[in-house]
């Protein structure tokens, strides 16, 4: 004798488990898997000073874009990954932490495949303000 579950006895019918279950659908849909940190090479430490140009405070990850002035008075623009803004958060950054203009002395490991960018570590501000991992920022001057 083959035993089978009938929904039905239980006031539910398939549509209403479907119903119940299409919200767990839908969120692993939009949780989507997210990439590591295997993208950085921790051996590689960068170190550069400039003017930022832009901080995007954004999800998942905000990103802080500096200028960095060239021995013949180009620049070249670098950019340097950071947390969401619900974690930065948790560290005392906020939209508005760092502004287009600002000085900046910059502390990263380099992105693997990535020319002109890296992970944040840290960074100082000549007005004293310090985030992250510094150490080492004040050497490499």
């Amino acid at each position: 004798m083959r035993a089978s579950f009938d929904c039905t006895a239980y006031g539910t019918s398939k549509a209403g488990l479907f119903l119940a279950a299409l919200p767990l659908l839908l969120f692993a849909l939009v949780a989507r898997p997210h990439h590591s940190v295997a993208a950085v090479d921790f051996d590689v430490e960068l170190y550069v000073e400039g003017t930022v140009t832009r901080f995007d405070y954004i999800h998942p990850h905000s990103w802080l874009h500096v200028a960095v002035e060239n021995a013949d008075g180009s620049s070249t623009a670098w950019r340097f990954e950071l947390d969401s803004p619900v974690r930065l958060g948790y560290l005392g950054v906020t939209a508005d932490y760092w502004q287009p203009g600002d000085p900046v002395s910059v502390k990263a490991y380099a992105l693997k495949g990535e020319d002109l960018a890296g992970y944040l570590a840290g960074t100082v501000m000549p007005d004293g303000r310090s985030f992250g991992d510094v150490e080492g920022i004040e050497d490499a001057e």
